[in-house]
């Protein structure tokens, strides 16, 4: 990985769903829905069995606002 990569990764904020939704002023089934289909890019942090546990990155987020205006 060169040190730009880096950079990049270590300055992304992660945000949880309930924040993202409410940021966007959706539920956290539509913050799923756009995870799922590629509108939010979300890193899930879930360990073994357990369900998916997303943390979607603030510059996804804040690409999806700009898209929207």
């Amino acid at each position: 990985m060169e040190q730009c990569e880096i950079e990049n990764t270590l300055s992304t904020t992660l945000l949880t769903v309930s924040t993202v939704a409410n940021i966007l002023h959706v539920s956290k089934v539509q913050v799923y829905r756009l995870i799922e289909c590629g509108k939010l890019e979300a890193v899930d942090i879930g360990a073994g069995n357990q369900r998916p546990g997303y943390r979607v990155k603030s510059s996804s987020v804040n690409a999806l606002l700009g898209d929207m205006h």
